[in-house]
């Protein structure tokens, strides 16, 4: 099936589309067009929560309802890939299918694994640990990690003049001693 899409020529060439899910159903509609050997992607993301007064780290749909598919336009069959579990409509603009770029596809990638190295570093530490800054203001010091203060940073006891002084430190200038 050929679809012209904003006047770009899309014969033969795999292209990224984007679609709509089903209430929280987006893995269940990977999982089913990935049995049919379409490539899909699923961006996920994790973020801390306060669920029952306790942080967890959860793994959220970063477009919830939505599913990116990558098929080549010549021999996909997209009145079967629209009827597969999960999957509600391909998203169109007016009679023309939306081709998502496959630049945006990687700075999605590219983006998330970052977020990914955020939540391991914040999570790798524990409270009571020895840590050393690695840059700023207190670049060398010795510091015990009192808590985490979000994704991104960290309060650090810091023994200044006799004293333990609580700083905040971005995670990214802290390494485990």
């Amino acid at each position: 099936m050929y679809i012209p899409i904003n006047g770009q020529e899309t014969m033969g060439k795999e292209c990224w589309y984007l679609l709509t899910t089903k209430s929280q159903n987006e893995a269940r509609a990977a999982a089913n067009l990935d049995n049919q050997g379409v490539e899909t992607y699923f961006p996920q993301i994790t973020v801390e929560k306060i669920s029952k007064g306790v942080k967890v780290n959860k793994t959220e749909a970063l477009f919830p309802g939505y599913l990116f598919i990558k098929v080549n336009t010549e021999t996909a069959n997209f009145n079967s890939l629209r009827s597969t579990r999960g999957v509600l409509a391909f998203i169109r603009f007016g009679p023309e299918l939306a081709i998502v770029d496959d630049a945006l596809i990687r700075k999605i990638q590219q983006d998330l694994r970052g977020n990914e190295d955020k939540v391991a570093k914040a999570t790798a530490m524990k409270a009571g640990e020895h840590v050393v800054i690695t840059d700023g203001p207190f670049a060398g010091f010795d510091a015990i990690l009192h808590s985490a203060d979000g994704l991104e940073r960290s309060i650090l006891l810091l023994n200044m003049i006799n004293a333990q002084t609580p700083v905040v430190i971005a995670n990214k200038h802290l390494a485990k001693k």
